[in-house]
């Protein structure tokens, strides 16, 4: 909470850190001591590396933000390449923000052969 009193509005977690009920609850302290309105704090989280396919990223978005409890995740990005389906990880998180679970997507660590891989 400390860095968000100093004026820091962008906040990074992910599942593989396993700190996301604890950062969830620092923003929502923040939020309710300061004021400063939830839409004002982005918060991006990534999806555990374990989930490599369309119906296990789908539930561990599902999880991600439960454990936030922010009622959304600002953007939510599939934090590795390696291995899995691609493709179908990337669209779980397209539907998790059809959903409004999520509101924006993204991918972290990939090169360009990986995102030639999700062009559609």
């Amino acid at each position: 909470c400390s860095a968000l009193r100093l004026g820091y509005r962008f906040v990074d977690t992910a599942q593989n850190y396993m700190n996301e009920a604890e950062v969830g609850a620092a923003v929502r302290d923040f939020v309710s001591e300061s004021g400063i309105r939830r839409e004002d704090v982005f918060v991006s989280s990534k999806l555990h590396p374990e989930s490599r396919s369309f119906k296990s990223a789908l539930a561990a978005g599902r999880e991600s933000c439960a454990s936030l409890g922010l009622g959304y995740v600002d953007r939510m990005l599939v934090h590795t390449p390696r291995g899995g389906k691609l493709v179908e990880v990337y669209d779980a998180l397209l539907q998790l923000q059809e959903e409004g679970i999520v509101r924006s997507v993204g991918v972290s660590n990939f090169g360009q052969e990986h995102l030639e891989a999700l062009e559609y």
